[in-house]
């Protein structure tokens, strides 16, 4: 019974391993449309909402067609949250402030107010 169980564990890995690829392949082609045009998914989908017609001129069911529309924006989602979360490790170096001059000259002069000349 286990080795049923190690062989179904092995199938599902195999499964999510082949999703991920497929999302990553996706997730490129999306990013090559963004640096074409910043627009051209908006552009794209626009056009595909004529489903009958884009069935016509590719030659394939209008069923494949009318699911481009979802798994496009799906795509493109996960690609705009996956750019906009920053990559710990390309963190900007830190930089120390204080009050203090770090050369050693006092205190950091305050910003003159309106009226007043430098």
């Amino acid at each position: 019974m286990t080795s049923f169980q190690r062989l179904y564990e092995n199938m599902q890995s195999i499964r999510e391993n082949e999703e991920k690829a497929s999302e990553s392949k996706a997730m490129e082609a999306i990013r090559t449309g963004i640096n074409v045009r910043e627009d051209f998914w908006d552009d794209f989908l626009l056009v595909i909402n004529n489903g009958s017609g884009m069935a016509a001129l590719l030659n394939v069911p209008l069923t494949v067609v009318s699911s481009w529309h979802s798994k496009v924006r799906q795509a493109y989602d996960k690609v705009k949250q996956a750019d906009s979360v920053p990559d710990p490790k390309k963190r900007g170096k830190l930089v120390h402030t204080a009050e203090e001059d770090p050369f050693g000259g006092g205190a950091t002069p305050e910003p003159p107010e309106d009226g007043d000349e430098l």
